[in-house]
């Protein structure tokens, strides 16, 4: 195809794609695409993140809980097309009912809500720092029923302190940025916030014990995990750690060094797929979850 017609083509994919927000031809293709990529062809088809505008909410269920979606943000959007990008079955199989999960880096909900759907005696603790996504999965959390949840709008580090949240782009607002007051501290984008440790909050709650813990912080792993000392100690849960070597990295860290941290609390870290890990022989240069289980 020549690069005209391919932009003729385009051209007119893109008013198909106006004309169909809000109709039920959007909502058929986001049934469509549930469990799909970005290779789909429905999702092709489907108008984009960038054509939504944040006042278009779309109230719907996934997975058999209740959402308040706003498609204009990416979160949202992969959720709404129910689209299959990260592993998220092999997380919420580490959950059983009964346990004490930790959710640090909630976001809108959707992987708190899914343990709390899994983990209906247990109890299930959300921790996000960003007022305005915490409202939302505030929202998506009053649209069901659970009342084993209980989310907090703190932000978790090595020590009790005010942190700079750098906000992100309108369309990607999970990717926010924390960091030490003084880091952007002037910025129009950023706004500050109150962090403690997580031990200090196991403290203060008189939490007895905790089965499991997902991290998943933009790069601030390492002080949640170097405020949690204490806690990793006494209940040697099992964790679930994103690795971002770029996103470590600016907070002057390295997913490598992450992964070494770890071992230090004496916990084994294993890649989803169940292999060990070396450290040593890892590919850093995209993103990847593992697992770690006390020794």
């Amino acid at each position: 195809m020549s690069s005209a017609a391919y932009n003729v083509k385009m051209f007119f994919l893109n008013i198909w794609k106006k004309a169909i927000k809000g109709t039920f031809i959007e909502t058929y293709l986001s049934h469509k695409t549930q469990g799909k990529n970005w290779n789909n062809i429905f999702i092709k088809i489907a108008p984009t993140l960038e054509q939504y505008s944040s006042s278009d909410v779309r109230i719907v269920k996934r997975f058999g809980i209740n959402y308040a979606l706003y498609p204009y943000d990416y979160d949202d959007y992969v959720l709404y097309y129910g689209l299959d990008l990260e592993p998220r079955t092999e997380l919420f199989d580490l959950v059983k009912d009964g346990m004490t999960v930790f959710d640090i880096g909630t976001n809108i909900g959707h992987v708190l809500l899914t343990f709390a759907n899994k983990n209906i005696t247990g109890k299930n603790f959300g921790f996000e720092p960003v007022p305005h996504i915490y409202e939302r999965a505030k929202k998506n959390i009053s649209l069901n029923n659970f009342n084993n949840i209980a989310l907090n709008n703190v932000a978790l580090s090595d020590t009790s302190e005010d942190l700079v949240i750098q906000l992100a782009n309108t369309h990607h607002s999970g990717s926010s940025r924390l960091g030490k007051k003084n880091e952007n501290s002037n910025n129009n984008n950023s706004t500050i916030i109150k962090a403690i440790t997580l031990d200090e909050f196991v403290q203060q709650n008189k939490i007895e014990k905790i089965d499991f813990i997902k991290i998943d912080v933009e790069g601030f792993e390492r002080n949640v995990l170097a405020g949690a000392k204490q806690t990793l100690k006494n209940f040697k849960p099992l964790l679930f750690v994103e690795i971002n070597d770029k996103a470590q990295k600016m907070q002057n860290f390295s997913g490598k060094e992450l992964i070494a941290l770890l071992e230090s609390f004496d916990y084994t870290i294993y890649l989803i797929s169940g292999e060990r890990v070396d450290k040593n022989k890892l590919d850093y240069t995209t993103h990847f979850d593992i697992i770690c289980k006390h020794n």
